[in-house]
């Protein structure tokens, strides 16, 4: 409901970008859509080839649109199929989607076939599910503890990364608690 008053809203607010079917063919939107949701989660991954502007093009290739296809129905039934066993996959996966809806070009408003700044919230939905996945792998592993901390009785040892990280934030802490006493601010320059 909530990305079908965007739309709606999308389009009162500039309908004179919105372009007509005429322009863009519905059939070209939707392979579109499917190729650049597929292509949004390869650039969360390896970010090269980055543009200010994307130009439509004139027709995708079918093998392009084929393989956005599988590697999204593929995604979609592997978060279903594993939904009690991996919840995470599937809350993450349905928000990188339903966050799309409203700017994933439908509505098509402007000329650019993608716009790498409307990935930010739906991307949120798959590092939420990578960080779960993480976390889930790690709690299997032997030597987590040693290598990422954690409850023990055991203290680490005095030069492993927890504590180091640990040294590092509490001495940024008090440097910036030095500053304000002092009137400065942590990089040296006065607070006004």
């Amino acid at each position: 409901a909530l990305a079908a008053a965007s739309c709606v809203a999308t389009f009162i607010a500039q309908g004179n970008a919105v372009k007509s079917v005429v322009v863009f063919p519905i059939s070209l939107r939707i392979a579109n859509a499917l190729v650049s949701c597929a292509t949004y989660i390869g650039d969360l991954f390896y970010p090269v080839g980055l543009a200010v502007f994307y130009p439509y093009p004139e027709s995708f290739p079918i093998w392009k649109v084929a393989a956005s296809v599988l590697a999204l129905a593929g995604i979609s039934v592997a978060a279903l199929a594993w939904r009690r066993r991996f919840p995470y996959l599937l809350v993450g996966w349905f928000w990188y989607l339903g966050m799309f809806v409203p700017v994933i070009g439908l509505v098509q408003v402007g000329s650019h076939a993608m716009a790498d700044r409307y990935t930010y919230l739906p991307q949120i939905g798959l590092c939420l599910s990578l960080t779960w996945g993480v976390a889930q792998l790690a709690a299997s592993w032997r030597h987590r503890r040693r290598v990422l901390g954690g409850p023990g009785k055991r203290r680490p040892h005095p030069g492993s990364p927890r504590r180091r990280g640990v040294g590092a934030v509490r001495g940024a802490g008090g440097m910036g608690r030095r500053g304000q006493r002092a009137g400065t601010s942590p990089r040296g320059g006065s607070r006004t």
